[in-house]
């Protein structure tokens, strides 16, 4: 490789592998003596590569050592990007919504710890600091109970308030009891959480906090730009005719 050759690569921007230019490169490679006159060797790559789609720069650090290898023997190389590869986006409304509603223009902002913590949590979870993220999920579920109603003195009590004032259902309860789970269990049980099992809580997590914060706003907007029913009206006019 060369400066200026196309690779494949990460690109956060564009979410995916995709075309890179190599804008600059550079490699060395080192050996250590240890017992009985054998040696264990690697290489360093470093690469600073440009998208070739969206131009977007990144630093890619690829290295090798003799010692990882797979089972046929053959050298795995290890792969860091700076700033860190991402696989999954921060939801768009964790920044802002606007609504963009003739009458009443306005802008949905979510509470600061909402926003805070989902960073927190994507974090981790792209830094594979999986307990810590599944952690992360079950704070940020337990503030937004509190926020809502108060602190009732237990977990058991801040989800049952949650659901008595109607902030969810019956069925959400269940869903969220589940994705609770996760994060206790990663704190007092030394539970160790897959990535999936981590996505599936934060999908409910997202799915709890946009319908809380901006699904209700965005609903009120929608029915003040429907316009209302006129059977009532007509219902009306025509008792009146008669």
């Amino acid at each position: 490789m060369k400066q200026g050759d196309v690779v494949k690569g990460h690109c956060n921007t564009c979410a995916g592998e995709r075309n890179h230019r190599i804008l600059h490169l550079y490699q060395t490679d080192w050996s250590e003596e240890i017992v009985d006159d054998s040696r264990i060797y690697g290489a360093d790559l470093y690469e600073l590569l440009q998208c070739a789609g969206c131009d977007s720069v990144t630093f890619r650090h690829t290295s090798t050592h003799s010692e990882i290898t797979n089972d046929e023997g053959r050298a795995m190389p290890t792969i860091a990007y700076y700033p860190p590869a991402t696989f999954r986006r921060l939801p768009k409304w964790v920044h802002a919504v606007v609504i963009n509603d003739d009458k009443f223009p306005s802008i949905i902002w979510l509470p600061e710890f909402v926003t805070r913590l989902m960073r927190e949590i994507y974090t981790a979870l792209h830094g594979d600091c999986l307990s810590f993220a599944a952690m992360g999920i079950r704070a940020l579920l337990e503030t937004t109970m509190i926020q809502r109603v108060g602190d009732q003195g237990s977990f058991k009590k801040n989800l049952r308030d949650f659901q008595d004032k109607g902030h969810i259902s019956s069925d959400q309860r269940k869903i969220l009891e589940a994705t609770l789970e996760l994060g206790h269990a990663s704190i007092h049980r030394n539970y160790a959480p897959s990535r999936y099992a981590v996505m599936l809580a934060l999908d409910i997590t997202e799915n709890i906090l946009e319908m809380l914060f901006v699904s209700y706003k965005q609903a009120e907007a929608l029915n003040r730009m429907v316009p209302p029913s006129q059977k009532g009206k007509h219902t009306q006019q025509t008792q009146g005719g008669t």
